[in-house]
């Protein structure tokens, strides 16, 4: 009795905390699309290329938010199939792990580009 309440708190742990980092993502991609969204909506017209920038930044905003939807989607899934102790079970979990890896990556590059165009815009008004 003792191993399946072990085997449940780790499980219940894991998904914790890999919901926590999903979420805390997601507020944040959410938080940068509004601020790429304010810089493009203030009136100016910025140059072509400083365009590129925001719209390259809010593209990998939106991505990051819906791969971490997908991910917060498909945990239920995974949960399920732990129950369940499926022998498939690792399939979901290299998913759910590429997934997320791959919500981290882009909200990295989201990052770098907003800095870029924050940085460039900056530069522009001295």
């Amino acid at each position: 009795m003792k191993e399946v309440q072990y085997y449940a708190a780790c499980i219940h742990a894991f998904i914790q905390s890999r919901m926590e980092l999903d979420k805390a993502i997601l507020s944040l991609a959410t938080l940068g699309l509004g601020l790429i969204s304010t810089l493009l909506l203030r009136g100016e017209n910025p140059p072509t290329w400083q365009l590129v920038l925001d719209i390259v930044a809010a593209v990998l905003f939106l991505l990051t938010i819906a791969t971490i939807l997908f991910v917060l989607a498909e945990n239920s899934s995974y949960v399920l199939e732990e129950a369940k102790s499926a022998p498939d079970k690792n399939t979901h979990e290299r998913s759910l792990t590429l997934a997320s890896r791959l919500a981290i990556s882009m909200f990295m590059a989201s990052i770098l580009f907003s800095f870029l165009t924050v940085l460039t815009r900056a530069l522009s008004h001295q």
